[in-house]
């Protein structure tokens, strides 16, 4: 049996990764790891390392990461009963197609699906705990950007090609909406004033000089904030590559004097003690 327990979630547009912090709880029956409480100083329940007892190769089949391995090994609880239960944390990136043809108002569907690797439906069952219908969200911290609208969880068989048998798989789908106060205020909204600021300069008597003067001023406005879009645009870039950054294009080292100009400040005997107290720092 099988719950999921949603951390936190979040969209990486550009690679389609939607990574996913959640607990797994896990449970089942060995039957050779029961036995009589008073024979063992009425021990009920043990701990046990994951390598020393068998644990279900339940892996997320639509991942997204380098890394095969996506959970953290934790001990598992043992009681006299065989039941085991075993909740190891672990964090999911699935690759999710997407559409963000309505952005910032756009909703986002994504579906993470569990199933063994080796094992078909007569080998090992999957179901629900607790005949679970949903995601379990109540250890869930809500985002800024995404709203999570429906939850919803199924039990699918699959055929697999190779062998021809038939392999059960949990799936969980996640319906998002994306929050778009944020985008709105910074794109939409100057936009449309923009737009209607515009359309004024049309209201005004063509005799008038003052509309000329207007639309200049309009134009002038315009071309400063999209240049310094521009330039704040190519900063970050520059910023967040980092150290993976190539050398520096010819055509601007070329113009390396006039960045130090614009950079470099004269030298004072304040600036020289900052510079030595710094270099003592970091040694």
């Amino acid at each position: 049996m099988l719950m999921t327990s949603l951390f936190w979630v979040t969209i990486h547009s550009p690679k389609r990764f939607k990574p996913l912090g959640d607990r797994r709880l896990q449970t089942w029956i060995d039957q050779l790891l029961r036995w009589d409480p008073a024979n063992y100083s009425n021990i009920r329940e043990v701990r046990i390392p994951p390598e020393l007892i068998w644990t279900p190769d339940i892996v997320l089949y639509n991942y997204a990461d380098e890394r095969l391995k996506e959970r953290r090994d934790v001990m598992l609880n043992v009681d006299y009963l065989g039941r085991v239960f075993w909740s190891p944390p672990a964090i999911f990136k699935s690759n999710c197609r997407i559409d963000i043809r309505n952005f910032p108002f756009d909703y986002q569907y994504c579906f993470l699906k569990f199933a063994s690797w080796t094992q078909n439906s007569a080998e090992l069952d999957l179901q629900f705990l607790d005949n679970l219908t949903e995601v379990d969200v109540d250890q869930y911290t809500s985002s800024n950007e995404w709203t999570i609208v429906a939850r919803p969880a199924r039990r699918f068989v699959m055929m697999s090609e190779e062998c021809g048998k038939s392999i059960p798989d949990l799936t969980f789908f996640l319906f998002l909406k994306r929050n778009p106060a944020f985008f709105a205020y910074l794109l939409v909204f100057p936009c449309v004033l923009l737009s209607l600021l515009t359309t004024v300069t049309f209201w005004l008597p063509p005799h008038v000089p003052a509309k000329m003067l207007l639309s200049y001023f309009y134009c002038l406005n315009l071309t400063l904030l999209s240049f310094s879009t521009f330039v704040s645009t190519v900063v970050i870039n520059i910023h967040s590559y980092g150290h993976k950054s190539g050398p520096v294009p010819p055509y601007l080292a070329r113009h390396k004097w006039f960045m130090r100009a614009c950079c470099e400040y004269p030298s004072s005997p304040n600036s020289a003690l900052a510079a030595r107290d710094y270099g003592s720092y970091n040694k």
